[in-house]
């Protein structure tokens, strides 16, 4: 399935059960995921979306905010950072998954440029990916699962880094981080990354 046919399913389906138009920017924003997820440079859609969905959905609008991230991250996680940190911070109190995405993002900008040397880079970038999980497993309902397993493979990750000063506790917490990642995320790119990373 293409991410052209998927969306056109989901149409049709809204259609048939006469859901209404008040689907029709969580259609967007899925047909925006699954391009993104396709490997397509969605950040112009993704704004376009944003800036519609600001005054009638601002959830949709700060999801569509996140990909926005993601897809600056790529070019310049510097950029990136200061993006999220202001989605983070434009989030209304309950939009959890918006929170949820952005502290994810926030931590995988901070990942991205840290230098192994600099252990409290990890540290910082750990905290972040850290409070996603938690908002993920307090509402994950409202959390998107691409930033759970993210969230979750890079906190392990960060453990990994840090347990090479030599403590034992860093390199349990993240073989537990990747256990997760196998078992709740198995048969995905995620599980056989974290896969490795138990090996290691």
């Amino acid at each position: 399935y293409g991410p052209d046919r998927v969306a056109r399913g989901i149409l049709k389906a809204i259609q048939k059960n006469r859901l209404g138009n008040r689907w029709d920017l969580d259609i967007e924003y899925w047909q925006l995921r699954l391009k993104d997820a396709g490997g397509k440079d969605i950040s112009a859609e993704a704004k376009a979306l944003a800036d519609k969905a600001a005054d009638t959905n601002p959830t949709i609008a700060n999801k569509a905010r996140i990909l926005i991230g993601d897809n600056l991250l790529k070019e310049s996680p510097d950029k990136a950072k200061r993006y999220f940190a202001e989605v983070r911070k434009s989030a209304a109190e309950r939009d959890y998954g918006v929170k949820a995405g952005a502290y994810r993002g926030l931590g995988m900008c901070i990942f991205k440029t840290g230098s192994e040397k600099d252990k409290k880079t990890f540290e910082t970038a750990r905290d972040y990916f850290l409070r996603s999980i938690v908002l993920a497993d307090q509402h994950p309902d409202l959390v998107e699962r691409e930033d759970l397993v993210r969230a979750l493979y890079y906190a392990g990750r960060c453990f990994m880094i840090l347990r090479r000063g030599g403590d034992k506790f860093n390199a349990r917490f993240a073989r537990d981080l990747f256990r997760e990642v196998t078992s709740k995320f198995a048969g995905t790119a995620w599980a056989a990354k974290a896969a490795d990373e138990i090996k290691k």
